[in-house]
């Protein structure tokens, strides 16, 4: 996921995994974030300290749902705050997608 709120308790465009869902219609969840931030706890010891935070799911844009949908595994979103970027880049050449 992707933090879309710029003003909250988790910086805005800050990524991380949802571990966690709650509610009816998965309103409330757990997220660990990539990097740590002001306010971010350790879900009870399930996270490291200053990554993990309860939180509403408003405001977050899930970026691995397309992938999932197609049966691919990894992350292919291109974000600033991910370290470990293994997306491959495809040309499109009449009609017919190289790598």
């Amino acid at each position: 996921i992707v933090c879309t709120l710029k003003a909250g308790t988790i910086p805005y465009l800050l990524c991380g995994t949802v571990v966690s869902v709650y509610g009816k219609g998965a309103d409330l969840i757990d997220v660990v974030m990539d990097s740590n931030f002001i306010g971010g706890g350790s879900l009870g010891g399930r996270c490291p300290p200053g990554r993990g935070k309860s939180i509403k799911s408003a405001g977050f844009l899930n970026i691995t749902y397309g992938e999932r949908k197609q049966g691919n595994q990894g992350v292919s979103a291109s974000h600033p705050n991910r370290q470990h970027n293994t997306r491959q880049q495809h040309v499109v050449t009449s009609g017919r997608r190289q790598s």
